[in-house]
């Protein structure tokens, strides 16, 4: 806690103090919106009690300067405000494990139940040394009471966590995802303030729900710092209309109520919406690196036919060279003859360079990236890929692509995924019968307008009725090598896309046909 933090801290206090000071109650200083009280809790739960006397000494000083308080009430009022609120954000600290920032849940809920008992235990302290202020009546006790309690509990829940969300990197988050909406939704929130509070028409407040549509919209769609800065908006709003419109008490009364309820619903909403939205990304990792498994282990499967397909463009390799320097080292040497030879090396190294690209590739590690795709060309490693596998358990394969096929927007890798996938759960079902016809059909066309599909059927003993209503589920499989996840992954890469896969109904005895739809512009939004 350094001293230049201090004296930011105070200035800010009396200036926030100074501005929200804009309706007294019958000559006391009592205020219907206190955002100095949300600095002070959120410095308290940032820094723990050694804030404490800080925020005491700030407070004695604003009254000094703006409220005109005595030093005999404002002395032990502040002190007695200050321990209570320190207390409070201890017991959010140590007992109830709430942190700044405070934007998940529960721990917003822990933080407003926890700042509501606490803000009622200090407004009764403040109401019980306000009288030995003058013109203190206690006939007005019920709504001074009422009053300092709901601005210091709108003041805390809206800008207490507003502030601890302040920092370097809050204006980005503030036009990060879609900088045009994210200006109209201010634009939106702005005007409608002005609507509900500038207006005689509007002096009853009927249309404050109005304030609730632009809310709403930046709690789904901004996440909760966002949230909290355009409702600090319409704060900033509504003080500013007390004050130029003279409105009476029962009238501010009810509009500090009104305003409590927005900031408690957009708050929630906020962080209900965020929350959601990191855990589908921390769901969308998880799956992601278990597609990369899954992928691993499909790659193992396949290893030694690959190993089998390096070892030919290796040995060819090594007999062009041996042949080419046997050329070069007669006399007179056959240069027209050795070129020739080394061109041929060329292309078996670049057909070595080809498989080994391609399971590197299939491997790797990724985000999804949606690119322009060929699905012909995705097809044709799939099926190279796994030609190996099927060679050796005399599986053939045919793909048959259809007209006109347009190039599609997807993530290569993980089409080429589930690709692999469906020919390898072929061909290992048709290695387990005992069926003379052991052949597989690829085959793609149109599906629709926007989509297309992809449909793998083989001539092997087909799905079995009870399980086949399983067989999309997470580490369901029949052999004893597999991991249970292929037709898992390869239908959520499938539903990432915007697109689907499923199979015909089961028919024993007569293979088993899967289809995959996928759109020709990727629906994928990112999180």
């Amino acid at each position: 806690m350094t001293l230049s933090r201090v004296v930011l801290f105070v200035v800010a206090f009396i200036a926030l103090d100074a501005i929200s000071y804009v309706h007294g109650f019958h000559g006391l200083p009592i205020s219907p919106w206190n955002p100095n009280s949300g600095l002070a809790v959120a410095m308290l739960l940032r820094h723990g009690i050694a804030f404490a006397p800080v925020v005491a000494g700030a407070a004695i000083v604003a009254d000094q300067l703006v409220r005109e308080v005595p030093l005999t009430v404002s002395i032990p009022t502040e002190i007695v405000s200050a321990a209570l609120y320190t207390a409070a954000t201890t017991l959010l600290r140590h007992w109830l494990r709430v942190v700044p920032p405070v934007d998940k849940p529960r721990a917003l809920t822990a933080f407003f139940v926890t700042m509501a008992l606490a803000a009622l235990v200090t407004t009764g302290a403040r109401i019980a040394l306000a009288v030995h202020l003058p013109h203190f009546e206690t006939d007005w006790v019920a709504a001074m009471f009422l009053r300092q309690w709901v601005g210091d509990l709108i003041g805390i829940c809206l800008f207490a966590p507003l502030f601890l969300h302040l920092g370097g990197d809050t204006f980005r988050d503030l036009k990060q995802g879609w900088p045009l909406e994210r200006e109209g939704q201010f634009a939106v929130t702005l005007l409608m303030a002005v609507v509900v509070f500038g207006l005689e028409a509007t002096d009853e407040f009927q249309f404050f729900y109005l304030l609730f549509l632009p809310v709403i919209w930046l709690a789904l769609r901004g996440g909760i710092t966002t949230t909290l800065a355009a409702m600090a908006l319409i704060q900033v709003v509504m003080m500013a209309a007390t004050y130029l419109r003279d409105m009476d008490d029962g009238r501010v009364t009810a509009l500090q109520f009104l305003m409590l309820t927005l900031v408690l619903t957009g708050s929630l909403m906020a962080a209900t919406a965020q929350a959601r939205r990191r855990a589908e990304l921390a769901i969308r990792t998880r799956m992601d690196e278990l597609a990369r498994m899954s992928r691993i282990h499909t790659s193992n499967e396949i290893a030694t036919g690959m190993a089998h397909e390096l070892k030919q463009p290796m040995l060819a390799i090594v007999n062009y060279v041996g042949a080419a320097r046997r050329l070069l080292e007669r006399d007179p040497s056959q240069v027209d003859e050795a070129l020739r030879l080394m061109h041929n090396t060329d292309t078996q190294v670049m057909r070595a360079d080809s498989i080994i690209r391609r399971m590197r590739d299939f491997t790797r590690k990724s985000e999804f990236l949606v690119e322009a795709v060929d699905l012909g060309r995705t097809l044709r490693d799939a099926v190279e890929m796994t030609e190996p596998l099927a060679r050796r358990h005399g599986v053939d394969v045919v793909l048959v692509l259809g007209d006109d096929l347009p190039v599609i927007m997807a993530d290569g890798v993980q089409v080429l995924q589930v690709a692999v996938n469906l020919l390898t759960n072929a061909i290992h079902a048709i290695a387990e019968d005992d069926s003379r016809e052991r052949h597989i059909r690829v085959e793609t066309c149109r599906h629709d307008g926007e989509n297309i599909r992809l449909t793998v059927s083989d001539s092997g003993p087909g799905l079995d009725p009870d399980r086949a209503q399983h067989i999309f589920e997470p580490f369901v499989t029949t052999r004893a090598q597999g991991m249970g996840v292929g037709l898992a992954i390869s239908r959520a890469i499938a539903e990432h896309h915007g697109g689907a896969l499923w199979h015909d109904p089961p028919q024993p005895g007569h293979g088993a046909v899967f289809h995959v739809r996928l759109p020709i512009e990727a629906r994928h939004e990112h999180s």
